[in-house]
């Protein structure tokens, strides 16, 4: 299954995130075409910038919290008994995450320790990279806000810059997809899922809370928003 696909059911709580991620990469997308506008006259550096920072808001939350609630009780909880959560429909997933679950089930237990260690530590150095390229975009968007005349230079550079950022991005989905998710779906139980999920959805410390949920509700297709919403339901 490719990210852009339908997704015709959900396993377990944590697979929100195949939601989640396929929204802000369409919405990454979106901001790209923006930039390839500007030339035209069709749109403005402004509204490119007010799709980038919409953009970074959701993905700066979701890293964050991905951090605190996701990866950060991992790193503290002792392996279960060599258990791995195996899916069966396997059609329903890409080459890469089939290849992960199947890895993390074949190893043995102190190798398993190693691997695990391993993806965490890969999380967060993309992480790291995420917020790098993030800086690098966002001052080429900068620089040319406010010119009376934009040359054909910077819109090639400000495309570039965004470009880099998403490769940089749909690595780390995919990396999550297929290491972290299967590592989340071993470790935790489904109660723990469901609130790691809450808290990716749910921003408590918000005038108003539902604003991710909210989005990525609305750029969903029917069947996804379909998904999304029998997980949501069981919220606390």
């Amino acid at each position: 299954m490719g990210f852009h696909d339908p997704i015709k059911t959900l396993e377990s709580p944590i697979e929100v995130m195949y939601l989640m991620h396929k929204v802000f990469m369409s919405h990454s997308d979106h901001t790209l075409e923006l930039v390839s506008k500007v030339e035209t006259g069709e749109c403005s550096i402004t509204d490119v910038k007010r799709s980038f920072d919409l953009w970074i808001k959701h993905l700066l939350y979701h890293v964050q919290t991905e951090d605190y609630y996701m990866t950060g009780p991992l790193k503290e909880k002792k392996l279960q008994d060599g258990r791995m959560v195996l899916k069966e429909n396997v059609s329903e997933h890409n080459d890469l995450r089939e290849m992960g679950a199947e890895l993390f089930a074949k190893i043995g237990k102190d190798a398993r320790e190693s691997l695990i260690e391993d993806v965490l530590a890969l999380d967060d150095q993309n992480h790291e990279e995420l917020l790098g390229q993030l800086r690098i975009a966002d001052s080429a968007i900068i620089e040319t806000l406010g010119k009376q005349t934009i040359l054909r230079r910077s819109i090639r550079h400000i495309y570039r810059s965004i470009f880099d950022f998403i490769v940089v991005e749909f690595d780390h989905f995919e990396n999550e997809e297929s290491f972290v998710l299967p590592l989340v779906h071993d470790q935790m139980s489904y109660a723990e899922e469901l609130e790691c999920v809450r808290k990716l959805l749910i921003d408590d410390d918000s005038d108003n809370p539902t604003w991710i949920l909210d989005f990525v509700r609305e750029n969903l297709v029917d069947s996804d928003r379909k998904l999304l919403d029998e997980i949501s339901e069981n919220f606390q």
